[in-house]
């Protein structure tokens, strides 16, 4: 697993937080010498747990957005020492979880490359994305190549890419019953690349 620390907001009086994160993958290979297919698939796991940074009270140190905070017995929940009001039950937004939340993504994939012919390969590949607080997201891609020699190919590729808000995002949406609907972006792109000689090579 790995640990790192980040701020989940701009505002200078939030404490930062600590994600300890496990991921696995395990991906299977085809090949053979005298196909034209290659091909590959498998699945990645991750499971995260956000918790107060290390030396803060478990039950007490969280606090990842203005509105998600351990509960009443946080420094954000109430009043300040200066009386100035802050989060409380009254707050349209307010998420007590306590000592932090666990989230998991489930990740299928798969990807498959075939030699249509000396010049021309067909590179089809894409993902699933299942995270706790989201529906499933799907990021294929696929890539026409044309070689025309040792020098000179063209590349025709579409995708669809897509991308899951941060983590106190997903948690307050879930907690306030909204879609976390992930950000998208479809993409068309041609590329001609050439040489012209040991030293000039051209790319558009």
């Amino acid at each position: 697993g790995q640990v790192g620390k980040h701020a989940l907001d701009d505002a200078e009086d939030l404490q930062p937080v600590e994600e300890a994160r496990a991921f696995a993958r395990l991906m299977l290979h085809y090949e053979q010498d005298t196909s034209p297919v290659k091909a590959a698939v498998g699945a990645e796991l991750s499971y995260e747990m956000i918790r107060s940074e290390w030396g803060d009270d478990p039950e007490t140190g969280l606090r990842a957005s203005r509105y998600i905070i351990s509960g009443p017995g946080s420094d954000a929940y109430g009043t300040d020492a200066n009386g100035f009001g802050q989060i409380n039950e009254s707050s349209s937004q307010y998420s007590p979880v306590g000592e932090g939340w666990e989230v998991y993504t489930v990740s299928p994939l798969g990807e498959l490359n075939w030699a249509l012919s000396s010049q021309d390969t067909l590179l089809i590949s894409g993902r699933a994305d299942k995270h706790r607080y989201t529906d499933w997201m799907f990021s294929p891609r696929g890539a026409w190549i044309h070689q025309f020699n040792q020098d000179t190919f063209f590349k025709l590729i579409g995708q669809r890419s897509v991308r899951m808000n941060l983590q106190e995002e997903l948690y307050m949406n879930q907690a306030n019953g909204q879609d976390n609907d992930p950000e998208v972006l479809h993409t068309v792109e041609a590329i001609y690349n050439t040489k012209f000689g040991p030293n000039i090579s051209f790319a558009g």
